[in-house]
């Protein structure tokens, strides 16, 4: 076998029928925007799940006497 490097046939390039672009600022700042929006989404679902899972009636301690609590 020969050591010579055989690098991607133009037909293998040509067939995509498009080429990849770099990243300008407005994706960047589009994909930053959509991660902050699922971060918080998500961390509100958190914080509602928390207090459903802490919620308790508002008069079960108001019925304790004062000896007992």
């Amino acid at each position: 076998m020969s050591d010579t490097y055989m690098g991607p046939s133009p037909a293998t390039s040509a067939s995509t029928g498009y080429e990849l672009r770099r990243m300008s600022v407005w994706d960047r700042a589009a994909i930053i925007l959509l991660g902050a929006a699922g971060f918080a989404f998500s961390y509100d679902a958190l914080r509602q799940v928390a207090v459903a899972i802490h919620a308790r009636s508002t008069g079960c301690c108001a019925s304790r006497s004062p000896a007992t609590a």
